[in-house]
């Protein structure tokens, strides 16, 4: 699990005193569902399909580095910010959870105001109208970059242990006299 951020256990603890505040019975399924959304997940957005509209929360502004007047407002505008090898990955795989109304799930790098990428794990669900058409997908963005670093140190340090003892001399042969 990557490690939180400042902002982050803010909203946590926000959210966590606004659930310690009221009695049991009094908790509104939505607080509750922030609170839990604010603890797993750095942001989280609603794009509206239909109007290609998009609302996103106030952590993805920090996750983005972004103003929260300057956030995408539709899907098409975050699809800008999506890296250039990242794009048509992301853009299949939406359309497929689109299509099939069904779960989204995805890591791509998004550039962020200050000009630099983040990996970012999204989570998302299609949900349908009525007539059965896709309406909305709800979902979470969390950043991944210090998981993707600490996996690929791992991995170059487990390359070179492999590299030093295969071209070492086995120790074995060299035993009496």
């Amino acid at each position: 699990m990557s490690a939180s951020s400042p902002h982050a256990d803010r909203d946590v603890n926000d959210s966590a005193k606004a659930l310690a505040g009221a009695g049991p019975r009094r908790i509104s399924s939505d607080v509750r569902l922030r609170a839990f959304v604010d603890a797993v997940f750095d942001a989280y957005y609603d794009w509206d399909i239909r109007t290609d509209r998009t609302e996103m929360s106030e952590q993805m502004a920090r996750l983005l580095r972004l103003p929260a007047e300057r956030l995408p407002d539709s899907f098409e505008t975050y699809v800008e910010l999506i890296h250039p090898d990242d794009v048509e990955h992301a853009l299949r795989n939406t359309r497929r959870a689109v299509h099939e109304a069904g779960v989204y799930e995805d890591e791509y790098r998004i550039l962020r105001g200050d000009q630099t990428y983040v990996y970012v794990r999204e989570r998302g669900v299609t949900l349908v109208d009525d007539a059965g058409s896709p309406s909305h997908m709800i979902g979470a963005v969390r950043d991944i970059t210090a998981e993707r670093e600490a996996g690929r140190a791992q991995r170059e340090s487990a390359e070179l242990y492999q590299t030093l003892f295969a071209q070492a001399v086995n120790p074995a042969f060299h035993i009496g006299g």
